[in-house]
């Protein structure tokens, strides 16, 4: 290339430049440079757009419908594991139809509720409660004995049961209803259950039959209510195939105490066998004799052979002189009766509890009383291993908070006044009761008070878990007491007080596990 077309485009370049201002402005070049990028931009969006809504969408959406989708099959498949259940317990019960039982009913409302929801972490938890559900009693009793458990420690098969007795005696009214069953035709299955071979009946009562005798139940009448008898669960079944029970040496005992004395069904004033009121002393102390026979077992035949809830019937029907009635005076025989038992039968554990009602009597010019309840409430404490030689005076059950209903009051008075005079006056129980109140308002200057070098916030008692405290010793200048609550009434704390001059101090308080 020679000089000149070079120098020519060079001019012509320079002349450019110099009309450049007529025509724009740095603005207007600004915003078409701009323009001609954004247009680029604007072509390349659409692509972008498209590539990142894919990655959110695989990052937000796919987890989403794959939940929905297991949520789906989840659904589908705890509806088809419930019908597979519910069939296969009606086979095991042998009747037409289940669709009344309340087994039923409670594992539809399960699985409705999962497909509402479709929550996974309870897939499980619903599958293994239909599982429970439609578990026989034939069954449960079988893995309570794989499990070596006796019926009372199982709570579990309480309530199956209790529940089966409910959905049996629906399903029987429902046959009733069928068969248009007069009260007569009701009461002849009493005497037929127990020759089902023989019932010339409908097929499905005599399938009915059938399944009461294999699944632990019996019919007993129902002297007040329609229809004119009534399922229960039949408890000589239950103990004769508890094997943990059919182990212990005092078995044979305890099942002839049952089969002859004992009602279990309706213990006490209503019992079938029509044993007179006077007459209940001599079945609760052949319990005791049992009890004192065999005083390692006692626990084991108190808490887990229909024996607590035994003696607490016979022993209230006792007190009770056969009739609950108010307000009524007790004749002469019955207060001889009760006065007998007294004198006569001092080493017993019940002597508390009947010796406390003869009190209450005297005390009313032997009218009858509503407050002889509370005393066989507090059987179970006096039959209790932990608790040896515990008198009823050293039971107080709690039925409120505060521990006293006066605390509140004595409280009031000392932050007021300020006078270890008003403290001095104050019982044992009383100070334990102003502690847990003063501790619960954080009231750290009145605990200081009537405590011995303990920490303010040493106590943990749940107020709404306490049921009694027990005081266990108990000398001139030392007291201890135990706070009970919770399952089976366990210890929560011990509290231990002396005497610091006239006055009752905590000098520690233990908490338990």
């Amino acid at each position: 290339m020679d000089d000149k077309p070079l120098e020519k485009m060079l001019h012509e370049m320079k002349d450019d430049y110099n009309k450049l201002p007529e025509y724009t402005n740095t603005k207007t070049v600004m915003h078409s440079i701009f323009a001609r990028k954004r247009s680029k931009w604007g072509r390349l969006l659409p692509t972008v757009a498209i590539i990142a809504g894919m990655l959110l969408f695989m990052v937000v959406a796919l987890p989403f419908i794959n939940d929905e989708h297991q949520g789906d099959r989840e659904a589908e498949y705890l509806k088809l594991y419930f019908q597979q259940k519910k069939e296969t317990f009606r086979k095991e019960l042998g009747i037409e139809s289940v669709e009344s039982f309340r087994e039923v009913k409670q594992a539809e409302r399960l699985v409705k509720q999962f497909e509402l929801t479709s929550q996974a972490e309870s897939f499980e938890q619903i599958k293994s409660e239909i599982d429970y559900l439609f578990t026989t009693p034939e069954q449960a009793i079988e893995q309570l004995n794989e499990a070596g458990e006796s019926i009372g420690q199982n709570l579990e098969f309480g309530n199956k049961m209790l529940e089966m007795e409910a959905s049996l005696q629906a399903y029987i009214q429902e046959l009733f209803e069928k068969y248009a069953f007069t009260n007569d035709e009701q009461k002849a299955l009493l005497e037929v259950q127990h020759d089902k071979l023989n019932y010339s009946g409908p097929s499905d009562i005599k399938a009915f039959l059938k399944l009461l005798d294999e699944q632990g139940f019996v019919l007993k009448p129902e002297e007040f209510e329609s229809p004119a008898i009534k399922v229960q669960m039949d408890y000589f079944w239950i103990i004769g195939n508890n094997e943990r029970l059919q182990k212990m040496e005092w078995f044979e005992r305890y099942l002839e105490l049952v089969e002859t004395k004992i009602d279990l069904y309706a213990p006490g004033i209503y019992n079938e066998q029509q044993i007179p009121w006077h007459e209940f002393d001599t079945i609760l102390l052949e319990i005791e004799d049992l009890f004192n026979d065999y005083p390692e077992a006692q626990n084991v035949l108190f808490e887990e052979t229909f024996l607590r809830n035994v003696v607490h019937w016979y022993l209230e029907g006792y007190i009770e002189a056969g009739e609950y009635s108010y307000p009524a005076t007790l004749n002469q025989d019955a207060r001889d009766e009760l006065l007998h038992f007294v004198n006569e039968h001092r080493d017993s554990k019940y002597w508390e509890i009947v010796n406390g009602a003869v009190k209450l009597y005297e005390a009313n010019d032997w009218e009858k009383g509503d407050r002889l309840w509370i005393l066989t409430n507090k059987l179970f404490l006096i039959f209790d291993e932990k608790f040896e030689e515990l008198q009823l005076k050293d039971i107080h059950e709690v039925n409120g908070w505060p521990i006293l209903s006066s605390t509140p009051k004595t409280y009031m008075e000392y932050v007021e006044e300020q006078d270890i005079s008003l403290l001095e006056k104050l019982s044992s129980m009383e100070i334990i009761s102003l502690y847990y109140y003063a501790v619960e308002r954080k009231a750290e200057e009145v605990v200081n008070d009537i405590v011995i070098n303990l920490d303010f916030n040493l106590s943990k008692v749940n107020s709404n878990e306490l049921s009694y405290i027990i005081r266990t010793d108990h000398a001139t200048n030392q007291e201890t007491y135990q706070l009970l609550g919770g399952d089976n009434h366990k210890i929560l704390e011990e509290v231990r007080l002396s005497k610091e001059g006239n006055m009752w101090k905590i000098s520690s308080v233990e908490l338990y596990q």
